[in-house]
């Protein structure tokens, strides 16, 4: 009996269980977005382990093969570690072409609110797989997306194995979301915003925002009773001085805003160049993984 013929009779078995109980709406989904938040809170922890790897193998690795912890001149080798781990991106493209390259999130978002929220197994790995190499092996990148992808894809999973909705699937996608983001930065708040924000586009409903909570909270609890209740980011404790610190925020508050324009404007001149480079498309991630690397040093 071949895998997949074993997990369609599973799949239908599970199906008839729930024939056969016929749990409320509400029970059904809330059993769902426990089953969401303990799946995306493991799912952090793998992702974790595997950047780790990654890191551990390719960039430790490489850093002591080089020779780079002599300092100057081997250290101006330190741009072919990233380099490195762009290339080993090129046959994951060729594999699963227009899952590797682009920017994930926004492709993601468009997936969830305009084609229904439906993923395939294959974004889970490759989209792990992929970030986890970027990452580390120190390239430009950081956790929150590809952790929100990966979270969300297991919602969608759990969704469509269990057949729901597509109202439902979108929530079911939220909740992977929420757990992610609360798994990985230690912050159940600030998934649940995440998810009702960003990924729901300010969508809020109480038939939504409950069964996110429950994920997010479970993805938390998770990440915590392996990883340890820590803060992700140590931030030092402040004290307001006098109140005419206050203008000085607001003038903060003004220069930020002005530098986020820059560097959103920055971001799509420099995206627009490479683009119009004329070296093979597969090639340019390794040079823009090199400019980063001789950021570094």
């Amino acid at each position: 009996m071949s895998r997949k013929t074993s997990a369609n009779r599973w799949i239908a078995s599970l199906h008839r269980w729930l024939d056969r109980v016929r749990p409320s709406e509400n029970t059904a989904v809330l059993v769902m977005a426990v089953a969401v938040g303990l799946l995306a809170g493991l799912g952090n922890i793998a992702y974790r382990r595997l950047i780790d790897g990654v890191h551990l193998l390719v960039f430790e690795g490489g850093w002591k093969l080089l020779g780079l912890e002599a300092g100057f001149p081997a250290l101006l080798l330190l741009p072919l570690i990233p380099a490195f781990g762009a290339a080993l991106l090129a046959p994951l493209d060729v594999l699963f072409p227009g899952e590797v390259r682009g920017y994930g999130l926004p492709r993601f978002l468009e997936t969830v609110n305009l084609k229904g929220g439906v993923f395939r197994a294959r974004t889970l790995v490759v989209k792990s797989l992929a970030s986890a190499i970027t990452i580390g092996t120190g390239g430009s990148a950081g956790t929150e997306g590809p952790i929100a992808q990966i979270g969300g894809t297991l919602g969608s999973l759990v969704g469509q194995l269990l057949r729901v909705g597509q109202e439902r699937l979108r929530t079911l996608v939220a909740c992977g979301v929420a757990a992610g983001i609360a798994g990985t930065f230690n912050a159940p708040i600030a998934g649940v915003f995440f998810a009702h924000e960003i990924v729901l586009l300010r969508s809020f409903s109480a038939s939504s925002f409950t069964p996110i909570v429950i994920s997010s909270g479970l993805g938390a609890l998770v990440t915590r009773s392996i990883e340890g209740d820590r803060p992700a980011f140590s931030v030092p404790y402040y004290t307001l001085a006098t109140h005419w610190e206050v203008v000085l925020y607001l003038v903060l508050g003004v220069v930020v805003g002005l530098v986020a324009v820059h560097f959103i404007r920055s971001f799509y001149a420099l995206s627009d160049l490479f683009t119009g480079l004329k070296i093979p498309d597969r090639l340019k991630p390794v040079v823009g993984a090199a400019l980063a690397g001789a950021v570094g040093i």
